[in-house]
């Protein structure tokens, strides 16, 4: 059987501008180069704030990419004196650049099929027009009692923002049960003594993941072999 893999990248130095404190940013690009250790830019834990920034820093990038295509699109135009800019591509521009500068992400703007086109057309390569899962890092003590005095804030402001799912997890937890993997015996001792309840997020975050991106497997079987791979599910 072929091996389906779904890959998980993380995108690092989302933080606002510094010029101190050991990082040398680049604002709305999403990259930095760390000189010390650093436990936190803001030297403080606050998720909330920490999704702020991550929204803006997003949104700053595709600003910067929005910006470009329009002026290359002015710059196709004139080189014809015959070509206009469509209605269709002028609203679709000005609501785009409405919601990024005003801090909000594509995928909550409000468009007409048409605009949805000339998104899909004209900038293929906005992040924030994707979808979204936020996975929220817990101690295995808070992720195996439920418990986390950040988690009704986190849900809060993800309501607030346009909504999303909220999956908590903990490394810490996953990684002790992915070290005793080659043992049943002591994967069942390790769950029975973290209590009821216990399981890996890992399978729903996958399942989530599929949903939200809209895939499903396919597979192919034949006497010898069985074949599966990723596609978009267009069902209705």
């Amino acid at each position: 059987m072929t091996s389906i893999v779904t890959d998980a990248l993380h995108v690092g130095g989302l933080v606002p501008s510094f010029t101190s404190c050991g990082l040398s940013v680049s604002r709305g690009r999403g990259e930095y180069i760390l000189f010390s250790q650093v436990t936190h830019v803001d030297d403080s834990v606050d998720p909330v704030r920490d999704l702020e920034t991550i929204q803006y820093e997003l949104c700053q990038k595709d600003l910067v990419y929005v910006e470009s295509a329009i002026e290359k699109e002015n710059k196709d135009v004139k080189k014809n004196p015959q070509c206009k800019l469509s209605p269709t591509f002028i609203s679709t521009m000005d609501k785009v650049l409405a919601l990024l500068r005003a801090n909000k992400p594509i995928r909550d703007g409000q468009f007409s099929s048409g605009e949805v086109d000339m998104v899909i057309k004209k900038l293929g390569h906005l992040i924030t027009s994707k979808p979204i899962i936020y996975l929220v890092n817990l101690t295995e003590k808070d992720y195996l009692r439920k418990k986390n005095k950040w988690l009704l804030k986190i849900h809060t402001w993800i309501k607030e923002h346009g909504g999303g799912v909220m999956i908590p997890f903990s490394v810490e937890f996953e990684q002790n049960l992915w070290e005793r993997r080659a043992d049943a015996a002591a994967v069942e001792a390790y769950l029975t003594e973290a209590g009821e309840g216990a399981r890996s997020a890992m399978p729903k975050m996958i399942v989530q993941g599929y949903q939200e991106l809209n895939l499903m497997y396919y597979f192919t079987a034949g006497d010898k072999e069985v074949c599966g791979c990723v596609c978009a599910c267009l069902c209705a």
